[in-house]
């Protein structure tokens, strides 16, 4: 886990050497007039950072199964080309900055104290934008994107078992007779319908996939086609699936008791419970009269009996360490993480575009300004470097995220579905961009003018 997370954040620290690029830079003295040179390296880095990102989208544009390594690589490729790209619009964020100074003479006067770099050097304070443009533009790659893979993730979500059923399975090499005993002492009263699971496994011949196969009664049948009137015929299997209609024949293929025997079985299917449950539900007098021996390696619970709450499933997990898994389906639910940590991006963004407006020069200037609101005054300069901040990160991170979408919701499996739509969330994302300067300015007017915001150990304002 650690090598995974540093490997993952070796391109947010791409990303971060923005900073450092941007102050390295801006011009040293006034007037601030940016060099060419600074640009053509920014438009280079960018440059090379999109062509990288529109190849990464490229190779992972067509639906389908993708390699799991190579898919995985492609995205992290994709990210650094994303780190390159926000590293690359630095400078450019810096010759903004310096060409707002440069033409304040030009602005009313009331606008002149919100353009004017006030902070120890247009260094300082393209560092501390530069920092809420990186961040910002990684919090927008974000809302892009964890919004698709969870799409995604859900669009090709396959439930374990029936909703609300609880499934015990027992794990190799252990004895089906005490985990049992373990789950009647934990839940006394509830039925439990055994299942063997271990030995067989179908194939449709007319279909691409292969269900989990079932082996019990009529009790088990009834449980996974959640329908007590399904006919149960000792001859006939039953396939529980949306795709195939009607009576089909299937390929049984099981290793007892003699290895690589085969049987065919006519099959009848029905619909399923709940959408994109597929399971092969074969009678157990079926398998007998065939010389397999039945070893349930599964129990399950129907919700009908019981329903395990969290704390129960926990408990009876604690009991059967080492003898079971305890697995309650409760249908797919979509990780919340990335939430907190888009709040936290922007957060420290607009803490950096505050901390860049701090000044040595802050008083004089603001009293020159206006001296009846330098609160005011202070918070339309962090509101004018938030947005030049906040712009150039939504930019950049729009297209990071929109060409990121691609490697990000590629599928590994064999019979993966269709790629989900992406359903970005384009008002949101707006709304938070559009309340980050505000928030920023904000913040300014009401931190008190003290020598720390300042940078002055003789001078304060009074209000």
């Amino acid at each position: 886990m650690a090598a995974l997370l540093l490997i993952l954040a070796l391109p947010v620290l791409l990303a971060l050497s923005a900073i450092r690029f941007a102050a390295r830079s801006a011009p040293a003295h006034r007037p601030y007039h940016m060099y060419k040179e600074p640009l053509l390296n920014g438009a280079t880095t960018a440059a090379a950072g999109l062509v990288i990102l529109l190849g990464a989208a490229w190779m992972t544009h067509h639906d389908g199964h993708h390699d799991d390594f190579g898919s995985a690589m492609t995205e992290l490729v994709g990210m650094f080309a994303g780190g390159l790209l926000l590293r690359g619009a630095a400078p450019f964020l810096t010759w903004i900055l310096a060409t707002l100074d440069r033409r304040t003479p030009r602005f009313p006067p009331i606008l002149r104290p919100a353009t004017r770099q006030l902070g120890g050097g247009l260094a300082r304070t393209s560092a501390g934008v530069a920092a809420a443009m990186t961040l910002t533009g990684i919090a927008t790659a974000v809302l892009i994107v964890a919004p698709a893979v969870e799409s995604q993730d859900r669009a090709g979500y396959r439930p374990q078992g029936r909703l609300d059923a609880t499934t015990i399975n027992v794990s190799a090499g252990q004895q089906a007779s005490s985990v049992r005993a373990v789950i009647e002492q934990e839940l006394p009263g509830v039925p439990l319908l055994p299942a063997d699971t271990d030995d067989l496994f179908s194939s449709v011949i007319e279909l691409d996939f292969a269900p989990d196969t079932y082996v019990g009664d009529e009790t088990l049948l009834h449980h996974l086609t959640g329908n007590p009137a399904t006919p149960y015929d000792p001859a006939t299997a039953v396939l529980v699936s949306s795709e195939v209609k009607g009576e089909t024949s299937a390929l049984i293929q099981y290793d007892l008791p003699s290895p690589g025997t085969t049987m065919d079985l006519r099959v009848i299917a029905v619909p399923p419970p709940q959408p994109r449950w597929e399971v092969m539900f074969v009678p157990e007098e079926a398998a007998r009269e065939r010389g397999i021996t039945l070893t349930p390696d599964r129990f399950i619970i129907d919700p009908s009996h019981h329903r395990l709450s969290p704390a129960e499933q926990e408990r009876l997990q604690s009991r059967l360490a080492g003898l079971a898994t305890v697995h309650v389906e409760r249908g797919f639910h979509p990780t919340t993480t990335w939430t907190y940590a888009v709040a936290a991006l922007f957060l420290i963004a607009a803490a950096a575009t505050v901390w860049a407006s701090r000044s040595s020069a802050a008083s004089r200037i603001l009293r020159r300004g206006s001296a009846d609101s330098p609160r005011l005054l202070m918070a339309t300069r962090t509101l004018t470097t938030s947005l030049c901040a906040t712009a150039m990160g939504a930019v950049t991170g729009a297209v990071i995220g929109l060409l990121l979408l691609w490697p990000a919701t590629t599928s590994s499996a064999w019979d993966p579905p269709p790629r989900a739509p992406f359903n970005t969330p384009w008002p949101t994302i707006t709304a938070l961009l559009l309340a980050l300067p505000v928030l920023t300015a904000a913040t300014a007017a009401l931190i008190p003018l003290t020598p720390w915001f300042t940078r002055t150990a003789r001078t304060s304002l009074r209000l």
